[in-house]
């Protein structure tokens, strides 16, 4: 049983995991997707920790679940490395609380080497396990497969449910791209690029007035009005500031849209060593 409760333990942390996420992805979606996760992505990362999450927590098949489980923390533990050593500020793995990737590399190693030690223990109870199916192991099959239709839906219908999901959360108005990549630069140097903005409501909507600041400006085309279904493009300028290394500026707009009063949008890149 030792080792059926450390799975369990397990199990919970995904599932706060990918509560986190998902509070994340309906508040701050932006945030992730600073990181490089779009929304398909942490819908995916959601499923898949809320699949092994009710799994674990069964504490059925724990053998199978085990190879699962070592499996899938070794893929993390791979992306938090690679995002320390990058230089990442954060992991973006709860949501919109910020942990270092180097904090959670070490939680990931940690958890990888609790499932190692643990293994004897699980391959001894998955032997002792019996054959007959209880109420409580349907109901789980079924969850499972609730999760697992969800993903091939996401796979299916990832651009419509984005749509959906804005039209949801009341959005009227969409920035393409509203995330940026700009080319390679030195910092002080200064970069001006463009944005679509997209009316998806059925009425007209007006943009007041943006982001004004020393490092960015996104108000050179504003303001403006915007016909339903119509779409106009407008500068944002901005400026690499920092230290060598990545940069991530955020900028927003605002509207006359009762329920979206900002729209958010951000620009990255690479700050150059200077020669």
């Amino acid at each position: 049983m030792f080792g059926a409760w450390w799975l369990r333990v397990v199990g919970i942390l995904l599932l706060v995991s990918a509560g986190l996420k998902a509070h994340g992805l309906m508040t701050d979606p932006l945030q992730a997707e600073l990181l490089g996760f779009t929304p398909t992505l942490q819908l995916y990362a959601i499923e898949i920790e809320l699949f092994l999450a009710v799994w674990l927590l069964s504490g059925w098949a724990v053998k199978q679940v085990w190879w699962l489980t070592i499996c899938f923390f070794l893929v993390v533990t791979g992306i938090s490395a690679k995002m320390a050593w990058e230089g990442y500020s954060s992991c973006g793995c709860f949501g919109r609380i910020s942990v270092n990737p180097w904090i959670t590399l070490a939680l990931d190693l940690a958890v990888c080497t609790v499932l190692l030690l643990v293994r004897k223990k699980v391959k001894a109870q998955a032997s002792q396990e019996g054959t007959r199916d209880y109420p409580f192991l349907l109901t789980l099959k079924y969850a499972l497969a609730i999760i697992a239709l969800c993903g091939i839906i996401t796979t299916v219908f990832g651009n419509e449910l984005r749509l959906t999901w804005s039209t949801w959360l009341g959005e009227a108005v969409r920035l393409e791209p509203h995330i940026t990549q700009l080319d390679d630069g030195q910092s002080s140097t200064v970069s001006t690029t463009t944005v679509s903005i997209i009316n998806i409501s059925q009425s007209s909507v007006k943009i007041l007035g943006g982001t004004a600041s020393c490092s960015c400006i996104a108000t050179q085309d504003l303001p403006l009005t915007l016909l339903p279904g119509e779409s106009r493009t407008m500068h944002v300028m901005v400026k690499r500031n920092g230290s060598p290394g990545r940069f991530m500026q955020r900028y927003h707009l605002f509207t006359n849209v009762p329920g979206q009063a900002k729209v958010y949008g951000a620009i990255t890149g690479t700050i150059l060593q200077k020669k």
